[in-house]
């Protein structure tokens, strides 16, 4: 109890860089690292379907980048992929994507089937025919509310926009300059790795959506690495099977019929 009232004090009393460098001494001193670096493996690691239902959140898989998708489809080593597009073409063509590419539901975000006469889907849905809607709302990211548009699709607000190329350049130049630093104890760096969820076909065929870490993919994929380290998503369902389709929650409230919801899985692969 003394030693932890004594910790408190001292923190409490240094100045934080003082501090934090009192830590980095204590570290090297006892032979600690002070930064923990992810480098890419040559092994492909996939997860097994028991992986995806009985596994280990913090489990590290390594994914061959063709296996790896962005939401409606889109591969992070295709030129549908927007990140991909302003690393490849530049600030130009990026903006243009979002001018050009502006789907109104999930139906044409994935570019199928849009006849409605068989589903209720409306406007503005996006939800994906395997997820609850209340469960995957947008709710926007860094300050931005979901008003100012999604990064798989325009339209977006200027602000959204320069918020994209912003996070794209900053990852981009941390992976050229640092690698990848998945901790660092000063200056202070707590990055965790991409997330994603399974999709599996009935023959066995599989692939992955990435649901956070996207723009960290897309530069990693850039800077040339084959298997993109990543973990289960923790707040989704981690394995999507083809052959549930028909309770798929989507398919059950009518929004899609069975042909439209295929459509969409099969878009991942």
């Amino acid at each position: 109890m003394l030693l932890y009232k004594l910790k408190r004090l001292i923190v409490a009393i240094l100045p934080p860089v003082i501090f934090n460098l009192g830590q980095i001494f204590l570290y090297k001193l006892n032979g600690k690292d002070i930064r923990k670096s992810i480098n890419e493996e040559p092994e492909v690691r996939v997860p097994l379907e028991r992986d995806a239902t009985f596994g280990d959140f913090n489990k590290i898989y390594n994914i061959p980048v063709d296996k790896l998708f962005h939401y409606g489809g889109q591969c992070f080593n295709s030129a549908e992929q927007p990140f991909y597009n302003y690393l490849h073409y530049g600030e130009d063509s990026f903006k243009k994507y979002y001018e050009n590419y502006q789907p109104n539901n999930c139906l044409e975000a994935h570019k199928v089937n849009i006849d409605n006469n068989y589903s209720k889907l409306q406007n503005s849905n996006f939800t994906l025919p395997w997820h609850n809607e209340s469960a995957v709302k947008y709710k926007g990211e860094f300050g931005l509310s979901h008003h100012h548009g999604h990064s798989a699709f325009g339209p977006v607000s200027k602000q959204k926009l320069k918020l994209e190329i912003f996070r794209i350049k900053t990852c981009l130049q941390s992976l050229k300059k640092n690698g990848y630093i998945q901790w660092q104890l000063f200056p202070k760096i707590e990055s965790d790795l991409p997330r994603c969820y399974m999709l599996k076909k009935i023959s066995g065929e599989c692939s992955f959506h990435v649901v956070s870490g996207k723009h960290r993919v897309a530069c990693m994929v850039y800077l040339g690495w084959k298997n993109i380290p990543i973990k289960f998503d923790i707040s989704l369902s981690r394995i999507v099977l083809e052959e549930d389709c028909a309770k798929w929650p989507g398919v059950i409230n009518g929004c899609y019929n069975e042909n439209q919801a295929l459509d969409i899985f099969n878009k991942y692969f």
